[in-house]
């Protein structure tokens, strides 16, 4: 069964030289984390831009395009820190379909690609450990590699205690309590710096939560991340939008539909197998 919205007419014969092809530069592939192959789901960022919500939560199991998804997000939207007119990632996005759309005359493209300071927490890169306070030393070098990514961009907009709190997060030597204002200070960073609102990606933001259940210290953890987390939400001024995990109106970008199954065993030749699938 195919999706309401899609068009059977999106599925080209291989004779027609205007056929849609399937974006399979390693490239791409290695920049959005793929496995084998991408298939185009680029409209979910229109419907992100779109959609009402300044915070987008997408629940799926693993497996189903969660990482894949926040990674198209990240080289969609973000910026070049280091020079705001050298936007090095428009090309992954000009054959794809957010191409075609357009809004008051111009394309999201030349509207919204590059044009963010994004912020990407992966809560998976945070180690569960054998006790709460070699976790949270654990989520200090995630902090510290998190600052890091920004390189040294200078901000005087801060109080010298923020200025203080940078070097410190970026040195390893934060306070738990420092910790837990990391991202929102980072958020608030960002936003003086460049003057423009934050994409803030959190990826399986639950998994450290998770995997602490049958510990001793999951009550410790559970704050500290709660914590976090209402600290970077209590001050959405800074944030123009977030996606953390999903409504059922977005599982569509998730997985493999019908069609979409249909035009990739056209393009592998394997039409004759598809009772298979």
């Amino acid at each position: 069964m195919k999706r309401s919205n899609e068009n059977e007419n999106d599925f080209i014969s291989e004779n027609n030289e205007k056929k849609r092809k399937i974006i399979d530069e390693n490239e791409l592939i290695k920049k959005f984390l793929c496995s084998n192959f991408y298939i185009d789901k680029t409209l979910l960022i229109k419907d992100f831009i779109e959609d009402k919500s300044s915070i987008i939560r997408v629940i799926t199991p693993s497996g189903y395009g969660k990482t894949v998804n926040l990674n198209m997000f990240r080289y969609f939207f973000e910026m070049n820190y280091k020079d705001e007119n050298n936007n090095e990632n428009k090309k992954f996005f000009e054959n794809l379909n957010i191409a075609k759309e357009t809004k008051d005359g111009e394309s999201y493209i030349d509207l919204y690609q590059g044009k963010f300071p994004v912020v990407y927490i992966n809560f998976d890169d945070i180690y569960l450990k054998k006790s709460f306070d070699e976790t949270i030393e654990n989520f200090k070098r995630f902090v510290q590699k998190l600052y890091s990514y920004y390189g040294n961009i200078k901000n005087e907009n801060l109080s010298d205690y923020e200025k203080e709190m940078i070097k410190n997060f970026k040195n390893c030597k934060a306070n738990i309590y420092d910790l837990k204002v990391s991202i929102d200070i980072l958020c608030k960073y960002l936003y003086n710096t460049f003057d423009k609102k934050i994409i803030l990606l959190i990826d399986n933001y639950d998994s450290l939560i998770l995997d602490s259940l049958n510990t001793p210290f999951f009550n410790d953890l559970y704050s500290f991340n709660q914590e976090l987390l209402s600290n970077i939400f209590q001050k959405k001024r800074y944030i123009f939008k977030s996606f953390i995990t999903a409504n059922n109106k977005y599982n569509k970008y998730f997985s493999v539909t019908d069609l979409e199954l249909q035009k990739l065993l056209f393009e592998f030749k394997l039409e004759n197998k598809s009772e298979k699938f």
